[in-house]
C-alpha cells in the first residue's frame, strides 16, 4: 500500500494543529486529504477551516472580489474557495452576486461574512523618530522615586533593538542590578539601560502608555 504524503509536503505554509485520523472522501488532484463536504468555516477567526480532525489556517478574507475586482464590503456575505494551484493551496473570495460556481481545482468552498477592518491602537512611528525619543529619555537623570522612567526607557530600548536601530554590546553589574549596554547603529551612545526584567503584561501596559504619550506629543 502506498504510504501517505507527509502533511508538510502537501500543505506548505499552513500550520497543522491535529493529527490525521481517518480522512473522508478526497477532492482535488494530489490532495487526498480534504473533502468538500468536510469543510467547516470558523467565523470567529475568519481564517480557519476544519475538516474532520484537522484545522487549516488560511489568509484572511481578501479586499476585492476574485472575479470582478469589486471591493468586498464589510458585513456582506462572500463565497470563499480553496483551490489547488501548482501544488499549493490558495484562497479566493467572491462577491455573492458574482459567484458563478467553483473554479477548476477547487478543494472546498464556504460562505462567510466579510469582517469589519481591524483598527490598530498601536502608533506607527519610524525608528529614527523613536530613537530621538529614546535619546531624550536617556538624557533625563535617574530618579529612584520614579521607577516608571527606568521601565519606559527599557521598553523603548528593546523596541529599537528589535527594529535594529540599537545594538546590544553587552551588560555589566552595578551592585545587584544588571545594566544593558546599548549603542546606536549610526554611532550614537553608549546608552546604559537597567534590565527591568518586566513581565509581559507590564510590557503591554507600558507600550500602551508610550503610544498615548507619543500621540500626545505628535512624534513622527
Amino acid at each position: 500500500m502506498e504510504r501517505p504524503v507527509p502533511f508538510e509536503d502537501v500543505f506548505p505554509g499552513i500550520s497543522r494543529q491535529a493529527k490525521i485520523r481517518s480522512p473522508r472522501r478526497s477532492v482535488g488532484v494530489g490532495i487526498g486529504l480534504v473533502g468538500l463536504r468536510d469543510l467547516d468555516y470558523s467565523p470567529a477567526s475568519h481564517d480557519q477551516l476544519r475538516t474532520g480532525a484537522m484545522d487549516y489556517h488560511l489568509k484572511p478574507v481578501g479586499k476585492i472580489c476574485a472575479h470582478g475586482g469589486e471591493p468586498l464590503e464589510p458585513s456582506t456575505v462572500c463565497v470563499s474557495v480553496l483551490i489547488e494551484r501548482d501544488g499549493e493551496l490558495l484562497r479566493l473570495d467572491y462577491c455573492e452576486a458574482d459567484w458563478q460556481g467553483p473554479p477548476e481545482g477547487t478543494v472546498g468552498q464556504w460562505r462567510c461574512t466579510v469582517p469589519e477592518p481591524v483598527v490598530s491602537s498601536v502608533l506607527t512611528i519610524d525608528p529614527d523618530s523613536l530613537m530621538r525619543y529614546f535619546e531624550r529619555l536617556a538624557d533625563e537623570p535617574d530618579d529612584p522615586a520614579e521607577p516608571l522612567q527606568q521601565k519606559l526607557r527599557y521598553v523603548v530600548a528593546v523596541m529599537l533593538w528589535r527594529k535594529r536601530r540599537l545594538k546590544l554590546g553587552g551588560s555589566k553589574m552595578e551592585g545587584d542590578r544588571e545594566v544593558l549596554e546599548f549603542s546606536g547603529v549610526r554611532g550614537e551612545g553608549q546608552f546604559d539601560v537597567l534590565d527591568c526584567k518586566l513581565a509581559d503584561d507590564e510590557i503591554d501596559e507600558l507600550q500602551d502608555r508610550l503610544n498615548e504619550q507619543l500621540q500626545r506629543e505628535e512624534w513622527s
